[in-house]
């Protein structure tokens, strides 16, 4: 099953990207004003203005600090994909060696991954638990005896569900 993962910008991200959009536009309002100057006037005298020079160097400004601010940003972009990645990378680690139970569901309770713990303490085989709702797990017939037990479980998946972390040890 495949995992989509999304990725949003930071809030120092999206300042470079506002940087690098107001020098793109500088540079898309400079350019053909200094092709037009240096190709009209060019010919009949040279640039000897210090408008024309002024225009010239603030183009050439303008593109270095484009340059510049596109390759920063890429950079720290690149930088930040990697530490991510790693992270999940560690996080998965972490999670398909735990020796307890991890259970990832959708918002609507399917269950999405389990960690090799439940197929080795619940002997459920994997391929038949993905997809499937989690009361299949919830009022498993071992379960079923226990009122007690089976409310202590709904009662950490609230907290669950609520934003808090649970932990449930079973007796």
């Amino acid at each position: 099953m495949k995992h989509i993962r999304t990725y949003t910008y930071t809030q120092k991200q999206k300042k470079w990207i506002a940087l690098l959009y107001v020098i793109l536009t500088l540079l898309i309002i400079t350019l053909p004003l200094v092709i037009y100057i240096f190709i009209y006037h060019l010919s009949t005298h040279l640039i000897s203005k210090p408008l024309y020079i002024f225009l010239f160097f603030l183009f050439i400004f303008t593109l270095g600090i484009g340059i510049y601010t596109t390759i920063r940003f890429l950079i720290t972009a690149t930088r930040e994909i990697v530490t991510r990645k790693n992270e999940l990378a560690l996080k998965d680690v972490i999670i398909q060696h735990s020796d307890e139970i991890i259970i990832l569901l959708d918002m609507f309770g399917k269950i999405l991954s389990i960690n090799p713990s439940l197929t080795t303490i619940l002997k459920y085989n994997k391929e038949e638990i993905i997809n499937q709702p989690f009361r299949t797990i919830l009022f498993e017939k071992s379960f079923e005896d226990s009122i007690r037990l089976r409310d202590l479980l709904l009662s950490r998946f609230r907290d669950v569900f609520k934003g808090y972390e649970a932990e449930i040890v079973l007796p």
